[in-house]
């Protein structure tokens, strides 16, 4: 199977998934599976940025299959830099990992080649398939807005994100 196409049938799993729960919700007690937990899947290895897109949805998923009541993930060798050890007989959760390639340009700077991402499929684990780690020390701390808002633009900037502000100030999406 090609990647492309493994990967639409993952993509189309999750959102029977989702179309499944929403179907059989009750409208009055119904919660996004994220507010269950209170924090989005992150890795506490990457200055715990929440994971997102299908890959949060996967990881949610997991979580509540398998009663893991931590939304820490990270791949193997990540917790073992951290001085973790993955029990043994544990199992990984499948994600997509991003790999951006950028643009190609000449000497003057001129795009010659446009820029593109592909997705390889990587492996993490929660943080309770893990011993030799204190969960308790790898909570989040709230953090000031200064430091928020430093957080968000390095996320921006990590990702070559370009923001411009018009002069009506009205947000939007250009791809």
């Amino acid at each position: 199977v090609s990647q492309s196409r493994y990967q639409d049938e993952v993509y189309k799993t999750v959102q029977d998934r989702l179309v499944k729960m929403l179907e059989s919700a009750d409208p009055n007690s119904w919660e996004f599976p994220w507010h269950k937990t209170g924090f989005v899947p992150h890795n506490p290895t990457n200055k715990k940025r929440p994971y997102s897109g299908v890959n949060m949805l996967m990881l949610l998923f997991a979580q509540e299959d398998k009663g893991y009541t931590t939304p820490m993930w990270a791949g193997f060798e990540q917790w073992k830099k951290m001085g973790g050890t993955v029990r043994k007989g544990e199992k990984g959760t499948q994600i997509f990992i991003p790999t951006i390639v950028p643009p190609k340009k000449d000497k003057d700077g001129s795009v010659v080649k446009e820029g593109f991402t592909f997705f390889k499929v990587g492996y993490v684990f929660n943080a309770d398939q893990i011993d030799g780690i204190d969960v308790n020390s790898l909570r989040s701390v709230e953090l000031d807005p200064a430091e928020r808002v430093q957080e968000l633009e390095d996320a921006l900037a990590e990702v070559g994100a370009v923001i411009t502000t018009g002069a009506d100030g009205r947000a939007f999406y250009s791809p």
